[in-house]
């Protein structure tokens, strides 16, 4: 059998990435050093974590780069098919289903906290709160605007008021949730209140922010 760094390099050669892309997945000291958690024999197994386990760093690649592909036209499938493991028998496999669920979840998340901020500075116009984004409350330690991920980071957080008020949390991703929380269990936070921005958690939400403001 065909040495295991050799099938990866292989595959990796698929894919439309850069010098610099390929060495930090290919090569293990520096997937460390970017804190990629895979070994070689997790990625050829499975393509799309070229997309899941670069997408917090500084030079990720794309989910469609990866689709490209496993599923380019379909003369080069035929003459240059993709190797066990790494093959997929249809679009359906659950290894692009993930990708593509993840990369949805995350564009849609920072589409809705733009509009969250909004709704909540409005609902709340009389009292004169002010309202941010996840990514603007948690800038500059826990998010990068150069990439715009989430991060965990041990610098302290000054939420700069008691009562936090978290509107649209089923909007919120993994690494958005746990960079938050992080953030309030160090800042001086008495009460935090977390609305899912529907009707009834909006009422409550308000509520909060009356008996905070009074």
């Amino acid at each position: 059998m065909e040495p295991l760094g050799r099938r990866t390099s292989r595959v990796l050669s698929r894919f439309e990435i850069s010098r610099e892309q390929a060495t930090c997945l290919y090569v293990r000291e520096e997937r460390k050093k970017a804190q990629i958690e895979a070994t070689a024999g997790e990625i050829l197994a499975n393509p799309y974590l070229l997309y899941e386990l670069t997408r917090l760093t500084v030079d990720p690649v794309s989910v469609w780069t990866v689709d490209r592909g496993v599923f380019p036209d379909e003369v080069v499938r035929k003459k240059h098919p993709l190797p066990e493991p790494s093959a997929l028998d249809a679009g359906t496999d659950t290894r692009r289903v993930r990708a593509l669920t993840i990369k949805v979840l995350e564009d849609t998340a920072g589409k809705g906290t733009g509009k969250a901020r909004v709704r909540m500075e409005q609902s709340t116009e009389d009292l004169k709160l002010r309202g941010y984004t996840i990514a603007q409350f948690l800038s500059p330690h826990r998010y990068d605007a150069s990439t715009g991920r989430y991060r965990l980071s041990d610098k302290p957080a000054e939420a700069g008021a008691r009562t936090v008020i978290i509107d649209e949390a089923s909007m919120l991703t993994e690494e958005m949730l746990a960079a938050l929380i992080q953030a309030l269990k160090g800042a001086a936070v008495d009460r935090q209140v977390v609305s899912t921005g529907h009707a009834g958690g909006n009422r409550a939400a308000r509520r909060a922010a009356e008996e905070w403001h009074h």
